[in-house]
């Protein structure tokens, strides 16, 4: 198997895949490698939301959550 690099291309569509977290930011690519991972569409009817996925949102929540309480915006059940 080859060493990842920019220069490696896109195992589905052959263009330059990039690194790191840019790795598969090509649309048909990133919804191929969901399906193929495993992982499940969170709007799978969405023409705009297509490509996010359940984990995508999940990270997202648990992300912003995080950032509210850091900032002192708690929750109104811990105040009751």
């Amino acid at each position: 198997m080859k060493d990842k690099s920019i220069y490696n291309k896109c195992p589905i569509c052959n263009l330059p895949r990039g690194k790191g977290p840019y790795e598969f930011s090509h649309g048909k690519c990133m919804e191929q490698r969901a399906k193929t991972d495993g992982k499940k569409l969170a709007f799978p009817e969405s023409k705009e939301f297509k490509r996010i996925t359940v984990e995508n949102v999940e990270n997202g929540n648990r992300r912003s959550k995080a950032k509210k309480y850091l900032n002192g915006t708690y929750p109104k059940w811990m105040f009751e």
